[in-house]
């Protein structure tokens, strides 16, 4: 029998500890890892052990990351990279799978037998080539797809705030295709169910951060602000975290602790600028 501080010790992060207990749950048909090279055959060993059939890609990526926004979701394939996939389900041809449309580059097929949504996987389907030249970030489409203004805004569903994922927790492990997608929802209340059941003490934790104030700015970082208060257009928040903590424009909300809504999607902190703001409940 698998122990949790087991698979703590293996996987390390947080989504992955939880996609492994989806999986596991029958929850979740395949997981999708990318792992250290050097790491590899642990991952396997432990996949093994739970009774999962596993698959690792025959790609080697390297993983791209943007300085100015401190986080990327961007993978280069590279002979020399030390990054590889790992596939695992209980079903050994679905494991499979997966491992095939993903190299094979059938976008919609491979968010299909990880579990998404098939509207999540039209969405990303339709937007890969265009963010796949940027940083692979499909927050701004999801942003956009919701029709978000920040001043008519209501709060939205925690289970959706896929912004903290930068910080190594969500529920998802997609982008939603609009953050009122009931899809999504409806497979966060199934995971969120494992997770309570599993790590009751962590569901509690991963709650509290993931009810949250949020913003995000496409080319200064993603902030995430706790104990948000809204009154009119105005916000102050206790503390933050950020993807990035050596620009302008985390200083400012460092210092100042709030801000105003000033736009559909600007903020004024000081000066305007072009941020969206979110609130999720």
């Amino acid at each position: 029998m698998i122990k949790l501080g087991e698979v703590r010790n293996i996987l390390e992060s947080n989504v992955k500890i939880n996609e492994f207990l989806f999986t596991l749950h029958e929850r979740k048909p395949v997981l999708r890892f990318l792992i250290e090279e050097s790491k590899i055959e642990e991952v396997k060993s432990l996949m093994e052990k739970a009774k999962l059939h596993s698959e690792v890609s025959t790609l080697k990526l390297n993983i791209e990351e943007d300085p100015a926004l401190g986080y990327s979701n961007k993978g280069i394939v590279a002979k020399e990279g030390n990054i590889l996939m790992l596939y695992a389900g209980k079903d050994e041809i679905e494991t499979k799978t997966a491992k095939f449309h993903e190299e094979h580059y059938n976008h919609y097929s491979f968010g299909l037998v990880l579990g998404y949504p098939s509207c999540c996987s039209e969405f990303f389907t339709e937007h890969i080539r265009n963010q796949s030249k940027k940083n692979n970030d499909y927050v701004l489409p999801m942003i956009q797809a919701t029709n978000h203004n920040n001043l008519t805004a209501e709060p939205y569903n925690w289970k959706l705030n896929v912004f903290v994922r930068y910080g190594d927790f969500n529920i998802l492990s997609h982008f939603p295709c609009s953050l009122k997608c009931n899809s999504s929802i409806e497979l966060a209340d199934s995971f969120l169910a494992v997770i309570e059941h599993c790590r009751p003490t962590y569901a509690k934790k991963l709650q509290n951060i993931l009810k949250t104030g949020v913003i995000y700015t496409e080319t200064e970082g993603v902030f995430i602000l706790y104990d948000t208060v809204i009154n009119g257009n105005k916000v102050s928040f206790d503390h933050l975290s950020s993807t990035v903590n050596n620009n302008e424009l985390f200083k400012l909300l460092n210092d100042e602790k709030e801000f105003t809504i000033s736009g559909e999607k600007s903020i004024t902190i000081k000066t305007e600028r072009e941020a969206y703001f979110l609130m999720f409940k």
